[in-house]
């Protein structure tokens, strides 16, 4: 999970409840981080600085400041958080692999949802994180 908190940038693709979102995070370094996504037919947009985050939406060619959309901070810290809770077994178990991936699962201790996350053998960067039903997070390295 310390991969999330400190990559320079991926893409990534997130289904959770009704949103779907697909976009970029770029960050400069740790803490200060663009987002950029697409979801329902809208252009979103949200950096971190010295005044916490701020949000824009794209109208046109140009960006407008604008205020979180309702899902919107849940999609930011989806991809700037690495959310590692403790777990129900002690530690991440391992489930297998998959191809180029190794797939591990555990459950979260306070809330009893099963994780699942798939990470790349080859450099340890996250593919994939499951919550149960719930959150699809699919992310790839460019």
């Amino acid at each position: 999970m310390l991969w999330m908190q400190s990559a320079p940038k991926f893409h990534f693709v997130l289904d959770e409840g009704s949103v779907r979102a697909e976009g970029d995070l770029s960050r400069e370094t740790v803490g200060k981080q663009l987002v950029q996504f697409r979801t329902n037919g809208e252009e979103w947009r949200a950096t971190s600085g010295m005044r916490g985050v701020v949000w824009e939406r794209r109208n046109g060619a140009s960006w407008s400041a604008a205020d979180a959309p309702p899902f919107g901070n849940r999609v930011y810290q989806r991809v700037t958080l690495a959310f590692d809770p403790q777990k129900r077994e002690g530690t991440a178990q391992l489930a297998g692999a998959e191809g180029k991936t190794t797939h591990y699962r555990f459950t979260n201790a306070n809330t009893g949802e099963v994780h699942d996350v798939w990470v790349n053998t080859a450099d340890r960067h996250v593919e994939r994180i499951k919550i149960g039903d719930a959150v699809d997070l699919r992310i790839a390295v460019r």
